[in-house]
């Protein structure tokens, strides 16, 4: 599958508000979760983390990647980690703009977590986030040569162009 649309969510928890942590985390993974097609009820912890194993019943959805970056030295310590603050990155890649936005309709996991944006008791306290959604302008794959490290163009770039060994893989996704 070739991305077309990236919907791209920088999240910020200015102080370690251990609520906002809790729930930021349970939505991201039950939205990785929905995502994945690993809602159907069964225990998927023993299976390998392979697009076989969780086949997707996302149309047009390609992969996400999440990112918890905590920054350290706040004085506070929650779960025994001193975090003053955390970034959460997700990056979705999608085939199209339409398949995203028809998943971020539809979703309950991606409901949910909205309702608590709006605020009120028991929803988000300090979170806030940065959204943005990016269509490619091109898309380059490089594969590395095993012998001489010079750059192979295209994602099915086998032999290395200058010596002709071979290259190290690249997964689509």
């Amino acid at each position: 599958a070739k991305p077309g649309h990236i919907v791209c969510n920088v999240g910020h928890l200015p102080t370690a508000d251990l609520e906002d942590i809790r729930s930021t985390v349970k939505h991201s993974l039950d939205i990785m979760r929905e995502l994945s097609g690993s809602n159907d009820g069964r225990n998927h912890s023993s299976d390998a983390c392979t697009r076989e194993s969780h086949p997707s019943h996302v149309p047009g959805f390609i992969a996400n990647v999440l990112c918890v970056i905590p920054e350290n030295g706040g004085g506070q310590s929650y779960l025994g980690v001193d975090w003053c603050c955390m970034r959460q990155i997700n990056l979705s890649v999608w085939d199209d703009q339409a398949s995203a936005g028809a998943w971020y309709r539809g979703s309950e996991a991606h409901a949910a977590v909205l309702k608590e944006h709006q605020g009120g008791p028991g929803g988000l306290r300090t979170f806030g986030n940065l959204l943005l959604s990016m269509n490619p302008l091109r898309v380059a794959w490089q594969r590395r040569c095993r012998a001489c490290s010079a750059v192979a163009e295209g994602r099915e770039a086998d032999q290395c162009p200058r010596c002709g060994a071979s290259t190290f893989p690249i997964p689509a996704f």
